[in-house]
């Protein structure tokens, strides 16, 4: 069982740190990151920390022509260096399929929450980074079998969001990315959150990934 990789910012180390994550994918988010972060914090201001402390965990899935011909899946949380630097930290694996069988949805939603977990687990105070490796190394990855057929990507060419009920999550959200999945929506991304009192859940469909000028929508829980 693979351990999945990360890239950003984590509050034991003093500056940006990866591990298991290929160049192209670090430079690809490195690039989308540092220009959304930087045009949140000119739209927001005084008004940014507050905003970038607050957001919420994001659960994505970025198809085939995001990055490369992989598929993408992970998390992406707002984090902080030992300096007290303001990035975000990803959580991320690539497989050459995506989930299709609903059987296999359970244990990808236990992924996303475990993977989820020892994200937020690298704020506290004492983590370190032993910890955190070791945390990700016991979640692995999901398996991904080769799906059955073999029909070539269909397009789609439109945004989709859903306003999912309270308590419908992990399967309301679970039942759309499925059916994204299925799809095999080349070039498009997924992102999802649990939501709480204050964030209801959320799933988004659209092409490519969020441009710099949704960032605030994005730290908002609000994509």
């Amino acid at each position: 069982m693979a351990t999945p990789g990360w890239y950003g910012k984590l509050a034991m180390l003093g500056d940006f740190a990866h591990r298991r994550l290929p160049l192209g994918f670090i430079n690809a988010c490195d690039a989308w990151l540092s220009q959304g972060v930087a045009a949140s914090r000119a739209s927001l201001g005084s008004a940014w920390l507050d905003n970038y402390l607050t957001a919420p965990l994001w659960c994505f899935a970025w198809s085939p022509r995001i990055v490369d011909e992989q598929w993408w899946f992970g998390v992406l949380m707002p984090s902080v260096d030992a300096v007290g630097r303001y990035f975000p930290l990803v959580v991320a694996f690539s497989t050459e399929h995506a989930p299709t069988e609903p059987n296999a949805l359970a244990q990808w939603a236990q992924w996303y929450d475990s993977a989820g977990a020892c994200a937020l687990q690298t704020l506290q105070g004492q983590a370190t980074l032993d910890e955190f490796e070791s945390a990700l190394a016991a979640v692995g990855t999901p398996s991904t079998p080769v799906p059955a057929d073999s029909a070539p990507p269909q397009a789609f060419t439109s945004e989709l969001q859903f306003h999912l009920t309270q308590g419908a999550w992990p399967q309301g959200a679970a039942t759309v990315v499925l059916r994204s999945f299925t799809a095999r929506l080349q070039g498009h991304s997924i992102w999802w959150v649990q939501g709480d009192s204050e964030t209801p859940p959320l799933v988004t469909v659209m092409r490519g990934l969020p441009t710099a000028n949704r960032f605030v929508a994005l730290f908002q829980g609000a994509l």
